[in-house]
């Protein structure tokens, strides 16, 4: 009797190289000022950069366009959210690949709405509300997935950040 084999083909030890890639995600901010449940929640995608120095170490440079809106106000928000930080990975490559992440986070956040607003001396309408700017950092769990040339990437980030400039 004959039986068929399969064999997989390893990935390259040697995955060091540059990489650009697009991403899609979302999320969730706490945000007591605006919303009663504690919760802002922000979707949109960007565009990542990673140079893989040596196969342990990556460096990610990327940049995010997120936005949130919400039946219960009358503005909406729209970020800009990049990173600088770097990749440790845990494992050697198979077709799966674990690392840990940090860095750094900076936000400019603009603000519009497109309602009557009313001060002490008169009505006026403004299509931008204000924009401030926030930095930060960030820790994660992530891991590769490998598809012949292609990688899945998925990632769990949790990152705080302050506002870096002078508005309240």
């Amino acid at each position: 009797s004959r039986r068929a084999t399969t064999v997989r083909e390893s990935v390259s030890d040697d995955l060091t190289g540059v990489e650009i890639g697009l991403r899609v995600g979302s999320f969730s901010a706490s945000d007591d000022w605006l919303d009663s449940d504690g919760t802002a929640d922000y979707g949109g995608f960007g565009l990542v950069l990673r140079w893989r120095v040596v196969p342990e170490w990556s460096l990610e440079f990327a940049a995010d366009l997120v936005h949130r809106a919400a039946d219960n106000r009358s503005f909406e928000e729209t970020r800009v959210v990049s990173n600088i930080g770097a990749l440790y990975y845990l494992s050697s490559p198979d077709w799966w690949q674990g690392y840990i992440s940090f860095g750094f986070l900076m936000s400019d956040t603009e603000m519009f709405g497109s309602d009557y607003y009313y001060d002490d001396e008169y009505d006026y309408y403004d299509e931008s509300l204000g924009s401030y700017s926030e930095f930060g950092g960030y820790g994660g769990l992530g891991a590769d997935i490998y598809l012949g040339d292609w990688r899945l990437n998925t990632e769990l980030r949790v990152g705080g950040v302050a506002r870096s400039d002078d508005d309240d």
